[in-house]
């Protein structure tokens, strides 16, 4: 009764059944697994990942023989991870991961060898076969191992693809997929007639993504002009689906690959969908970028396919997009770095003009992708040697890095056919020269309120983007027990008076001498030393050591023990999320922020209690709701090279101390609080930063006349 329930999407009559029948016979056969299925189309994931275990009582499923013993989420040196279903199924829980790189050495994923092309840059060594290990697990019970709810999925984009090179001739280019496999039990309800399509054919550019196509279909296909590419195996799937704008698919391998791309996916439903599509909404929290079109009755197509016409009929045609030139360093380190990186890795036809700063380790994590863009930018600086001290020009957009006191001097060198600003700026006061400067931008954006509000006081429109956090790296996660039972506080960031790390050692003087199970934990660094004047006020002044300021020593100068402090230096993104867990509380009484402060987005985006003092950038992120506020804040001397500090906060040492003594008198609260936190920040992700980003670019640029793949590079002047 409970599985005949399920046909008819009635779900809660399904789950009061399947409780009664495993009440009566707690091993009955499949009931477990299909109640599972129950609780998760209603999104009850909590409930229903532990009942979904009961997956394995199916006659359709066997657990192998080699696949002992079962990873409990201990650390562990080498874990195998095997895909246990479908493609599509492994191509959505692939996402899940990255969560687990941080306890284990080695991870391994056992996976059919048609995907391995997209499943590079997750952390994971890949396999066909199984390989000695201390401990496995099948794929799709990561999520219950690791309590994942509804509202904190990983986002995609989690798979990369270069796109096949197509030309644009002004008509959108789709996608389409019509039949699941033939011998998927579920094929038949998953599967439509190639003819029911004809009506959605007669606008658009059409690609056939469909890997098994019968002669009569390959014949039909022809005669509509539809394209039809050889899809050797999902990498090259993956590229045709980079380079559309659109596809339409039943739901089927390729519905998740689109949607793991970050791609425009229309995914065609039958009546009692899978659990993973839920049930009475159009739109999916697995894949940002998905619209459901489901049957109304079962086996009916006919009304999905004409809301399908309607849809396409309103969707504006795409035009042609210009390279987007992003004209500073990127990396793993600095706010600027971080933020150039992704940047380039999201906005559409992206292209770097400056080489990777450093150690570049973003290539194990983004495969090809990265590649790619360190190859645009070896074109661009070969190009640049080539044409000695000539100004360059570059095709498309260019977006320039600004901070404190902007000069246009860098159009001078360097300009594309719009140029956009990119401002963080601390200074609050602007010369009249400088605001004639962001004025020769075609554009200025901003990254925070704060910073928007100062340009609008001087005449000049700046929309505002965040910066945003990886969600396949800062997450919520257990402890490992690093320092033991210590009170761990982290503070970031780099060194330097406006970020007022003088202020926290300040206030951890105190509170160690009350609380000496407390420990700092610092990720303190800076590659420009000159910007710690003015941290003598409330301890001794940061010692230079070889042009680097030393924390250790400023600690011990100051009556801390060493013990009692431990500086990690500056950390690459990868290594710095498992620390950030280990921290029951992270402090930031910085004085000025330009932008939003990237490491106290990416401490909330771990769960971290997050203390943030309410002034500048801050005031962007302050909830009271999910982080600690530090309300009292005075004013700020102004130290060379920053001419006015109008807008910056001085934080008070006693609320920082009883701040500190409420979290850790009351952890459970403060662990809610940042759990709360990271839900909150978890919807402002890299990706859908910059998808907004591009818009406003977009809103900017309009449509530059030299669009391409790659940029356009020429001298000028």
């Amino acid at each position: 009764m409970g599985n005949a329930y399920l046909e008819l999407n009635e779900l809660k009559a399904a789950q009061s059944c399947l409780e009664t029948a495993l009440a009566l016979d707690p091993d009955t056969p499949e009931a477990a697994g299909n109640l599972a299925i129950a609780l998760l189309k209603q999104g009850k994931y909590r409930e229903g990942w532990p009942p979904y275990e009961g997956r394995w009582r199916s006659s359709q499923m066997r657990w192998p023989d080699w696949a002992t013993p079962i990873w409990q989420g201990e650390p562990v040196s080498h874990l195998l991870v095997w895909a246990e279903q479908g493609y599509g199924d492994t191509l959505q829980f692939v996402r899940f991961l990255p969560l687990v790189r941080d306890r284990v050495q080695t991870l391994t994923l056992l996976a059919p060898a048609p995907l391995h092309p997209v499943l590079s840059g997750l952390g994971a060594s890949l396999t066909t076969e199984p390989v000695p290990c201390d401990a496995t697990l099948p794929l799709l019970s990561l999520p219950g191992l690791l309590e994942i709810p509804l509202g904190n999925l990983p986002q995609p984009p989690y798979l990369k693809a270069t796109p096949i090179p197509l030309p644009h001739n002004g008509l959108r280019r789709i996608g389409l997929v019509w039949a699941s496999k033939r011998d998927h039990p579920t094929a038949d309800r998953r599967s439509l007639p190639l003819s029911r399509l004809a009506p959605l054919l007669s606008n658009g550019q059409w690609v056939s993504l469909q890997k098994e196509v019968s002669p009569a279909e390959r014949q039909q296909l022809t005669d509509w002009g539809v394209q039809q590419p050889e899809l050797a195996d999902f990498g090259a799937t993956a590229a045709w689906v980079a380079a559309l704008d659109l596809v339409i698919t039943v739901d089927t391998a390729v519905a998740h690959l689109a949607g793991a791309l970050g791609k425009p996916v229309w995914i065609l439903l039958p009546w009692a969908a899978d659990w993973r599509w839920l049930t009475n909404r159009d739109d999916s929290p697995w894949y940002p970028s998905a619209r459901l079109f489901r049957q109304e009755e079962p086996g009916r197509w006919e009304p999905v396919i004409a809301q399908v016409q309607e849809a396409l009929r309103q969707e504006p045609t795409p035009m042609p997009r210009s390279p987007i030139a992003i004209g500073w360093q990127t990396g793993q380190q600095s706010g600027w770095e971080v933020f150039g990186a992704n940047a380039a890795l999201h906005l559409p036809d992206a292209h770097l003009l400056m080489l990777p700063q450093g150690d570049d380790r973003l290539g194990s994590f983004y495969g090809e992708r990265w590649a790619r863009l360190r190859c645009s930018a070896e074109d661009f600086q070969q190009f640049a040697a080539m044409q000695g001290d000539r100004p360059l020009f570059v095709a498309g957009t260019a977006i320039h890095p600004l901070g404190n006191h902007p000069t246009a001097a860098v159009l001078e060198q360097l300009r594309g056919q719009k140029n956009v600003a990119f401002l963080f700026a601390e200074d609050s006061s602007f010369t009249p020269e400088e605001i004639s400067a962001l004025r020769a931008f075609d554009g200025v954006v901003t990254g925070s309120q704060w910073n928007s509000e100062i340009l609008r006081a001087v005449g000049v429109r700046s929309p505002v983007v965040w910066q945003g956090i990886d969600p396949s790296l800062f997450h919520p996660g257990p402890k490992i027990g690093r320092w033991g039972d210590r009170f761990v506080i982290f503070s970031g960031g780099k060194l330097e008076y406006r970020k007022a790390q003088d202020l926290v050692l300040a206030a951890f003087l105190r509170f160690w001498q009350t609380h000496p199970d407390a420990l700092l934990v610092t990720a303190w660094h800076t590659r420009w030393p000159q910007f710690t004047a003015g941290m003598d006020r409330y301890t001794t002044a940061p010692p230079i050591v070889n042009a680097t300021p030393a924390v250790i020593p400023w600690a011990i100068a100051n009556g801390l023990p060493p013990d009692a402090i431990v500086d990690l230096g500056p950390q690459p993104h990868e290594r710095l999320a498992p620390i950030l867990r280990e921290a029951d509380v992270a402090l930031f009484p910085n004085r000025a922020e330009g932008g939003t402060n990237l490491v106290a987005m990416e401490c909330m985006a771990c769960g971290v209690p997050t203390i943030l003092s309410n002034n500048t950038g801050h005031q962007d992120l302050i909830n009271p709701n999910h982080n600690y506020v530090l309300t009292q804040q005075g004013t700020v001397p102004p130290v060379a090279p920053i001419r006015s500090t109008e807008g910056w906060g001085e934080s008070d040492v006693e609320e920082m101390l009883a701040v500190l003594a409420t979290v850790y008198g009351d952890r459970p609260t403060a662990r809610a609080k940042g759990q709360r936190g990271a839900a909150w920040i978890s919807e402002y992700t890299w990706a859908k930063q910059m998808s907004k980003l591009a818009a406003v670019l977009a809103e900017i640029s309009a449509q530059n006349p030299e669009p391409g793949d790659r940029p356009v590079y020429r001298s000028f002047g």
